[in-house]
């Protein structure tokens, strides 16, 4: 007799296979940007470029030889996977408005104040605004409303 429990879990999410070392390290990159921009700072929006920026400096260090971030004291390539999982949820909430990437694009949100194209996202309000209204803008409009 099998005395093991049975469990149904094909087809599951198997986050058994995450690798535990490394993801701690992504894990010490995201503390390390909460300590020095503040908690979900990454999730008010930063403009594709700049991410993909970083993440090419990060790449191109370690492909150098570099293991560690000289100012963060962190692994590169942590720094790259923390960049990408940041453009990757962008990507897969369709947040557009920070998409600075080369070609024409159209703008897919609107500002809740002014209508213009909108570039910044306020996650904890799940509002789009434009560059141009601030947050205490909206803040203002919703006090008209």
């Amino acid at each position: 007799m099998d005395d093991v429990a049975k469990k149904a879990d094909m087809g599951k999410r198997r986050y058994d296979l995450l690798p535990a070392e490394a993801l701690e390290s992504v894990v010490d990159v995201l503390t390390h940007g909460a300590e020095k921009y503040g908690d979900h700072n990454w999730e008010t929006g930063l403009k594709f470029g700049r991410v993909f920026g970083a993440i090419m400096r990060h790449a191109w260090a370690w492909w150098r030889r570099e293991e560690i971030d000289p100012e963060s004291g962190l692994p590169h390539l942590a720094h790259v996977i923390v960049n990408g999982l940041f453009l990757l949820q962008y990507t897969l909430k369709k947040i557009s408005g920070f998409d600075d990437r080369p070609g024409v694009i159209e703008a897919k949100h609107s500002c809740e104040i002014c209508g213009a194209p909108a570039d910044v996202y306020l996650p904890s309000k799940r509002k789009f605004l434009c560059s141009r209204c601030t947050s205490d803008d909206y803040n203002a409009w919703l006090e008209k409303r």
